[in-house]
């Protein structure tokens, strides 16, 4: 309860939906323009960091018509579960085997996204076949950062054997939930570990749990359609754009630090209680993630 009575009396006096500036100290006071978000309590406080480790962002690419991409997300979770300091998971539903199907209502459920097909689009992935995936969106041979989930455990295990004492970045998130107004805020430090020479994005993804449907598998030769399927990690928005924001330009040196804002509000139709969000810093022109942290559940229920 502490804790809530501080974010309220810290933010409620804030003028910016966004900010986005290098510090020497902790937090400027940063406001929101929107007089509607003005003076309301935000009564959800979670506080994360990457605690000095380098996280990994693992993107499923699936739809719920592709028959092997069940058997993909339970190894998903596996490995969720396997490394939990380590791991996000994102579940992007894109491509045809994520289209709703007008001719069978079955599969009229839409988990598609502009982003997830924007995605889609620069990287290549259902055309390629899903199920398949993106680890950090590391480029492993020219223009190609597509892996099968046949490779995932191999890779995860190496960069998670790799992680060094001092990541890149150390990514510190706020997440202050107001469930009566529906506001999210993200107020994110980060500080610089190791010299940066490229310029770098902020992105934050929402993503949503316990959406149920159904889904095709694919088992022993036959088609079987999984009743009240769970679908996890749905990526639900990436905020304030596709691509993020911009936050460092031509590099950072070591110890220093930026400070940025993020808001946005959960749509009536998204379950809050069953929310995340996963903020990515990403080098602008290779789109490789060199950091991520999470929050599992934004009511801190």
């Amino acid at each position: 309860m502490s804790s809530k009575i501080f974010f309220f009396l810290a933010f409620s006096g804030l003028l910016y939906l966004t900010s986005c500036d290098k510090i020497d100290q902790p937090f400027p006071e940063v406001n929101i323009v929107d007089t509607t978000n003005v003076n309301v309590l935000f009564n959800d406080t979670n506080i994360v960091s990457n605690d000095n480790l380098k996280r990994i962002l693992l993107e499923d690419y699936t739809g719920q018509e592709c028959g092997n991409c069940p058997q993909a997300a339970e190894l998903a979770d596996q490995l969720y579960t396997s490394y939990p300091n380590h791991i996000t998971i994102l579940a992007v539903h894109a491509g045809h085997f994520a289209e709703p199907d007008a001719f069978d209502p079955k599969f009229a459920l839409d988990l598609t996204t502009e982003e997830g097909d924007l995605y889609d689009n620069e990287f290549g992935n259902s055309g390629k076949g899903n199920p398949n995936g993106m680890i950090n969106r590391i480029e492993y041979s020219a223009g190609n950062h597509v892996i099968k989930p046949a490779q995932w455990t191999s890779l995860i295990d190496s960069l998670a054997g790799q992680v060094s004492a001092s990541p890149e970045v150390d990514i510190k998130l706020t997440s202050v939930y107001n469930t009566d107004s529906k506001v999210l805020r993200l107020f994110s430090e980060i500080t610089v570990n190791t010299p940066l020479s490229n310029n770098y994005n902020l992105i934050a993804f929402i993503y949503e749990n316990g959406i149920i449907g159904n889904h095709k598998k694919y088992d022993g030769g036959q088609t079987l359609i999984l009743e009240n399927y769970e679908f996890k990690h749905v990526l639900r928005k990436g905020i304030p754009t596709a691509w993020g924001k911009e936050l460092i330009d031509g590099g950072a040196t070591t110890n220093d630090s930026f400070s940025d804002e993020i808001a946005y509000t959960i749509p009536e139709s998204w379950i809050d209680a069953n929310i995340g969000v996963i903020i990515c810093l990403f080098d602008r022109d290779s789109k490789e993630i060199i950091q991520t942290v999470e929050v599992k559940n934004i009511k801190n229920s």
